[in-house]
């Protein structure tokens, strides 16, 4: 008996180390992964990202109208105002497009009772968006008015929702698609805090730029077990979970410059900038015009 328990144990093991064997060979090793794209690796520092875009109202500083965020008018202010990346939440309509929204439900934005991917689009954009209390003119855009308008003029960091898509492999197929289809591979981060469809966007789609979205010291110590292949392009991050520990080991492993950083204000900016982050992402605000005026257009 004891025997035969032994063979299935080693039985077990060389299984297991074979599956992990398979699964490390496939993934290309554990080696780093390549340089991203030069045009990335040549742009001002830090890179500034227009979370939503840029909707405040005009006023003596911002000769633009008040938008929504996610609307295509904020997204033409934040190149208005010198951004260079825009930052986009992404889902999919009824009528399988992708949209530019970002919660599963219209709620205070939208007034509107269906679920917005159980929505096609000409449902949704028969709705007039709402900015602080007061109906605008905006609707939700589809991502390819938003691309169209912009092409290859900004890049755009795509914050993907799963919301009216089932399967992680058929979302990050069809999101490659769309991408490589318009020629914004070297334009685009796709993001997500799911592992499983970062994994294997960057495994079946390697022309894509990935992002995997929570950073945190478990993220770190999986980076370091995930081979090449399966590994994403960044990583990003709240800006409040960061600690002296953690940017540490951004600037020890070489992710410093890989990460994006989010929910960037004023009153944490300067922290962020003395941290030496080189992605930043941030709601669009005058504390931050005298960076945007330095960066300008490449």
């Amino acid at each position: 008996m004891l025997k035969k328990l032994v063979t299935i144990v080693i039985s077990l093991v060389l299984l297991i180390v074979a599956v992990v064997g398979v699964f490390v060979i496939a993934g290309g090793g554990f080696g780093d992964k390549p340089p991203l794209p030069m045009q990335l690796q040549t742009a001002n520092r830090p890179v500034l990202i227009a979370h939503r875009g840029a909707t405040d109202g005009q006023d003596d500083a911002r000769a633009y109208p008040m938008a929504p965020e996610n609307t295509l008018q904020a997204f033409k202010n934040a190149k208005a105002r010198n951004y260079r990346w825009i930052e986009l939440d992404i889902q999919y309509s009824a009528d399988g497009q992708f949209i530019v929204f970002h919660d599963k439900y219209g709620g205070s934005e939208l007034p509107y009772t269906g679920t917005i991917a159980e929505s096609t689009v000409g449902e949704l954009q028969a709705q007039k968006l709402v900015a602080n209390g007061v109906t605008t003119e905006y609707t939700i855009p589809t991502l390819d008015g938003v691309t169209a308008h912009f092409d290859t003029t900004l890049f755009y960091y795509f914050d993907m929702k799963k919301y009216g898509h089932n399967s992680n492999i058929k979302l990050a197929d069809d999101v490659a698609e769309y991408i490589v289809q318009r020629g914004l591979q070297n334009n685009v981060f796709v993001a997500s805090h799911r592992v499983t469809f970062i994994a294997y966007l960057e495994f079946a789609h390697p022309e894509i730029i990935t992002t995997l979205e929570g950073f945190n010291r478990q993220m770190a110590e999986l980076l370091g077990y995930m081979p090449q292949n399966f590994k994403p392009d960044m990583i990003a991050g709240y800006q409040s979970t960061l600690d002296d520990a953690q940017v540490s080991f951004l600037r020890e492993s070489g992710w410093m410059q890989r990460y994006v950083t989010f929910h960037v204000d004023s009153l944490n900016l300067k922290q962020t900038l003395d941290w030496g982050i080189q992605y930043i992402m941030l709601d669009d605000g005058e504390y931050v015009d005298s960076l945007l005026k330095l960066q300008g257009f490449n």
